[in-house]
């Protein structure tokens, strides 16, 4: 049997006999259709059984692992993924509150000397409010390809990379919503992506449970190179919320986490913090 129908099996059975994909499963379905031997179609309906299944820390590690390994590979210290966008559909200070600053924060860390890639996605036709239309303002440059990122992450400390410039299939797998009308676990895939291969990571996320999933993705995929920090984002993006009780789920490597690790925590959720509740409305003039 295929691997394609053997994993199609596993989730799509009933409520006795299916499981989740093991680590193992995810990676080998998901390496063989980025080689073009398994069909779209076979692909979105094991995604979708997925997505309804709700994924597995083991079923996400898989697959962002097998997608790891086509994409190029380039040298940052923090890895911002910015997948969701903000509400746009608000009036006077809730408007002013969802543009995107966590940017700022970003920014900032680059300046402290900070390598920061940013990476991400909006659905053409989106009304949220992105991260790439405020690039801009801070002088972020849009990388064309990974290798043009590294040559601006050299010269400037930070750079927006779309998902579309270096993981296209990955892009296309998120544009299956468009057709099958839910998102699939390739959302919370491309957010764990970190084609900066960076030893920091930021992770935002809306729907409850996904906090903590965020957190051990890395655990499930054996590395000890990569800590990560993750909440409930404002809006489901990767910009920490000050005026809600939550809790962040952290996965800290042993060598990072009592140094550098908690320094950048500190200064990332801090400038998030400071960005939202302080002076800012001249920034995005």
């Amino acid at each position: 049997m295929s691997i394609i129908l053997e994993c199609i099996r596993c989730v799509g059975r009933g409520e006795r006999g299916r499981r989740p994909l093991d680590y193992d499963q995810a990676f080998t379905v998901m390496d063989q259709f980025l080689e073009g031997e398994i069909d779209d179609d076979q692909m979105a309906m094991l995604l979708m059984l997925i997505r309804v299944n709700n994924e597995t820390p083991a079923e996400i590690a898989g697959f962002t692992t097998a997608l790891r390994n086509k994409i190029p590979t380039l040298k940052a210290d923090v890895d911002w993924p910015v997948y969701a966008g903000k509400k746009s559909k608000l009036n006077g200070k809730d408007q002013e509150q969802n543009l995107p600053w966590s940017l700022l924060a970003a920014w900032i860390l680059a300046k402290q000397g900070h390598r920061v890639l940013i990476h991400g996605h909006l659905d053409i036709g989106s009304p949220r409010i992105h991260t790439r239309d405020y690039l801009n303002h801070l002088g972020i440059q849009t990388a064309e390809s990974a290798e043009q990122a590294s040559e601006i992450l050299d010269q400037d400390g930070i750079a927006y990379l779309p998902l579309s410039n270096f993981a296209p299939m990955a892009e296309k797998m998120l544009d299956w919503k468009k057709r099958y009308g839910l998102r699939t676990p390739i959302n919370t895939v491309v957010r764990g992506l970190n084609p900066g291969r960076a030893p920091f990571g930021v992770r935002g996320s809306f729907h409850p449970g996904f906090q903590e999933l965020h957190a051990h993705i890395e655990e499930k995929i054996g590395t000890d190179k990569c800590s990560v920090v993750s909440f409930k984002g404002v809006s489901g993006e990767s910009e920490y919320n000050p005026k809600v009780s939550q809790t962040v789920w952290t996965m800290m490597s042993m060598a990072f986490a009592l140094t550098t690790g908690l320094r950048v925590l500190t200064l990332a959720l801090s400038h998030q913090r400071n960005a939202l509740l302080g002076p800012r409305r001249m920034i995005w003039c």
